[in-house]
This record gives structure tokens, sequence and C-alpha cells, in this order.
């Protein structure tokens, strides 16, 4: 068992007459250590990858990155057909996955392969 401490903070201003500032840290999550701590993946133009498959018994925390350079290829992520985020270069996510999901990526709306960083912690 290990902890897996995280933190987000984003803030804007000048775009409305409010600013906006959103943080937290120092939240703990406990998490085993993960079948694949991290991987990298080139996803061909219009292509498809499964990250993550169905078969783990365990829910699990995602990261992911499109290191794609400015103008590279712009990927959705999602169970199978199913997107759910959509990742220009140099955009992130982290979140939750279920036991019976299949993390799937695909290259969308250019005609450059994409490529990804990811990394996932199987929830205790």
């Amino acid at each position: 068992m290990a902890i897996l401490t995280t933190g987000f903070n984003i803030s804007q201003s000048g775009l409305t007459p409010d600013t906006v500032n959103i943080s937290f840290s120092g939240m703990q999550l406990t998490v085993e250590a993960p079948a694949v701590s991290q991987g990298g993946e080139t996803v061909a133009a219009s292509g498809t990858t499964d990250l993550v498959t169905s078969g783990a018994s365990k829910p699990v925390f995602c990261y992911v990155i499109n290191k794609s350079a400015s103008g590279g290829g712009i990927i959705t992520l999602g169970d199978s057909g199913n997107p759910f985020a959509r990742l220009n270069p140099g955009e992130w996510a982290f979140f939750p996955l279920e036991v019976s999901v299949t993390l799937r990526v695909t290259e969308v709306g250019t005609s450059h392969a994409a490529d990804v960083e990811y990394c996932y912690f199987t929830r205790t």
C-alpha cells in the first residue's frame, strides 16, 4: 500500500468581472503498486490504442498527457467508442476509472500521429 498525494491549482482573471481561483492540495489517495507504472504510446493518425484494459480487478486513477508538438495529433479518451475527454497537444487529464472500463485513446481531427504518456495507480 502506498499514498499518492495530489494537488491542483487553476486561476483566471481578465475574462470576467470576477477572478476565478480553484485550489486544493494535500489530498491523499491510497493506492497499490500498478501493473504499469508509466508508459508511452504513439497513436497513428486516425488510429486507436488501449491504455488500460477492462481486465483490471480494481478501479484505477489515470494520468494522461498529449505530448505531441504544437500542430500535432489531437486525442480523445473514452471507453471503446464513447469519448469523454478531448486533449489538444500539451493538455492533460487525471481521473478515476472504473474496473469494467477499457481506456481507449483515439487520434482525431488531424493527419498527424499523437504522442501520449500515461500512468495509472490501482485503488485499494
